[in-house]
């Protein structure tokens, strides 16, 4: 587990010359000895509250039904990465109407609040 996390940061710094300071596993699962380990290491372990689009894999009108549950302090996971996935155009139609209610966007960067994972 030190090794994946480790070499996996280490990766990121050599691509952007950027330390990152949290840490969300590929498969969205902790335990608590995960959490203890990335915590241990210094990072913070964190996931999502809201799958916004399967991976890339729901069509448009899930994904903007998926982002219509967002309440405020969700943390948001969507693929942009899959230019022929419903993602963008679930995205678009669902914004609007999140920017009309005065949702407010940030990145985990800029956030002030501490992030606690979901434990599965």
């Amino acid at each position: 587990m030190i090794d994946e996390v480790s070499g996996g940061a280490s990766r990121i710094v050599a691509l952007t010359r950027k330390r990152s300071l949290w840490f969300r596993a590929g498969t969205a699962f902790y335990d608590e000895t995960a959490v203890q380990v990335v915590s241990a290491i210094g990072f913070t372990p964190v996931n999502f509250s809201i799958n916004s689009d399967g991976g890339a894999t729901f069509p448009p009108g899930t994904v903007a039904a998926q982002l219509a549950a967002v309440q405020p302090g969700d943390i948001v996971i969507g693929h942009m990465n899959q230019p022929g996935s419903g993602t963008s155009a679930g995205y678009a139609a669902a914004l609007p109407a999140m920017i009309d209610q005065g949702m407010d966007f940030t990145t985990l960067s800029l956030t002030r609040i501490p992030v606690h994972p979901r434990i599965v």
